[in-house]
């Protein structure tokens, strides 16, 4: 039996079990090449997707930078000293707007506020001086142009009020909000408030921020 199963009539047989054999061989090392380059193909994309993701964030850092380097920026400056800080008179405050950005600042507009309040400071009430300018200006980056807002009380100063403000009981709060957009159409503002007792000039706890 065992000489027959090698005879040469199973010859042919055993030719296609050895065929069969070696393609299966050849078959799996296709399997494992396929499957190397198939790993490989899926490494290399996420080596893409991480780069075009570095990418990404670098060129958003870039334009923060750009927008924060080359923006627009309109600061308060107090003209001192503060006008009319007596009985009887109309105090107002000067106040300068400058660009010390590096581009314009467009369609710039504000609202001020002024009042003598009680110290320390709450906020503002609907007896003050509130004023609303619609007409828009434009601010060059430190412009020759000086750009003078005047915040007025719109009314004298009663003795009483006079005497808190000396005794340190009140103070003459003032505030200005500006509103703009810098070259990049973006809208920004500067709020800025501060307080005067008729000697000195504080920074309000409120509304002093910008964009």
């Amino acid at each position: 039996m065992i000489v027959a199963a090698f005879g040469p009539s199973t010859w042919s047989n055993w030719v296609l079990a050895i065929l069969a054999g070696v393609a299966a061989c050849i078959g799996l090392r296709t399997l494992g090449k396929i499957r190397d380059q198939t790993e490989a193909a899926v490494e290399a994309l996420n080596i893409g997707r991480m780069a075009a993701d570095a990418a990404k964030r670098s060129a958003e850092t870039a334009q923060r930078d750009l927008k924060l380097n080359a923006r627009a920026q309109i600061v308060v400056r107090v003209v001192e000293p503060i006008n009319g800080l007596s009985t009887g008179l109309e105090p107002f405050v000067t106040v300068h707007l400058v660009n010390i950005g590096r581009t314009p600042a467009y369609h710039a507009h504000y609202e001020s506020w002024i009042d003598i309040l009680e110290h320390p400071f709450r906020d503002f009430t609907p007896d003050g001086a509130h004023y609303k300018e619609t007409t828009e200006t434009l601010h060059y980056p430190e412009d020759k142009i000086v750009h003078s807002v005047p915040i007025r009380l719109m009314r004298p100063m009663e003795e009483r009020e006079n005497f808190a403000l000396r005794t340190d009981k009140k103070r003459l709060y003032f505030r200005i909000r500006i509103s703009y957009r810098d070259v990049f159409d973006d809208p920004r503002f500067t709020d800025f408030a501060a307080a005067s007792n008729g000697i000195r000039i504080e920074p309000c706890p409120k509304y002093n921020e910008c964009d």
